[in-house]
């Protein structure tokens, strides 16, 4: 049987571990939308720090691969 104290220290731990990972799922979004948005001509990296921009650099190659990767998985198909 868990006691009360230990029942509000497993609570506490899963709601530290739920809002870490709702913090870097926003942190992931906002960054994808840093990327559309410099992407669309308008000017907003300037504002963004080392690690910031190193991780929209990721991002970027990494949307890049995928569409590297789609465009040959259809030419491939296309020659079929």
């Amino acid at each position: 049987m868990v006691n009360q104290e230990s029942f509000l220290e497993q609570s506490s731990a899963n709601a530290t571990q739920q809002l870490r990972k709702l913090r870097e799922e926003n942190r992931q979004k906002k960054l994808k939308e840093v990327m559309f948005e410099s992407l669309s001509g308008k000017g907003i990296l300037q504002s963004l720090n080392a690690m910031d921009l190193d991780e929209v650099g990721r991002l970027v190659k990494q949307n890049l691969t995928g569409i590297d990767d789609m465009v040959r998985v259809i030419t491939k198909a296309s020659r079929s």
